[in-house]
């Protein structure tokens, strides 16, 4: 089960996004959080994508990680890590103490990396603590009126959808 406090403040963390849209380019950190390294400047726009939310999120999650701008870029899988290095979002997580790498949902909260094929991927949180077997999905996406949304679908959904590989860090 996750932990009530990590739930408590990842909801507020998605609420601060009420109204945001979606834009694919590299929009900066989003509402910033004061966890994001100096280097990296908050956006004065209210758009986001799927990577710059979870790295927004996840650095608000955990502030005191000591997170730089190589973290971020990881987290965002910036262009140069790719087709060396399409989990370096979990790396990230790994390196700073915040997660641990996993096969798939183990309960609790994670963040994913989802490839349709190479190049072509999603990143989302993913929660596994429902009793039906469902999993709570909280991701920026395109095509929505709001860019931040929550949904829930089933692993084998999620397997199928990204069917070229996926990426598992379940947050400590």
């Amino acid at each position: 089960m996750p932990d009530a406090p990590l739930l408590l403040l990842l909801g507020g963390l998605v609420a601060a996004y009420e109204g945001w849209t979606y834009h694919r380019t590299q929009v900066g950190a989003a509402h910033g959080a004061g966890a994001m390294p100096l280097s990296v400047t908050a956006s004065r726009r209210r758009q986001t994508n799927c990577s710059t939310f979870l790295a927004d999120v996840v650095m608000a999650l955990y502030p005191d990680a000591g997170w730089t701008s190589t973290d971020y870029g990881d987290v965002q899988v910036y262009a140069d890590r790719l087709p060396d290095y399409p989990a370096s979002m979990v790396r990230a997580m790994v390196r700073r103490g915040v997660g641990r790498e996993v096969d798939g949902p183990m309960g609790g909260v994670h963040v994913v990396q989802g490839w349709v094929r190479p190049w072509v991927g999603h990143q989302m949180i993913v929660v596994d603590d429902d009793p039906a077997g469902r999993l709570l999905v909280i991701d920026a996406n395109v095509g929505r009126a709001e860019a931040v949304a929550m949904s829930w679908t089933t692993l084998d959904a999620l397997r199928e959808r990204y069917s070229y590989e996926t990426s598992w860090c379940q947050l400590r």
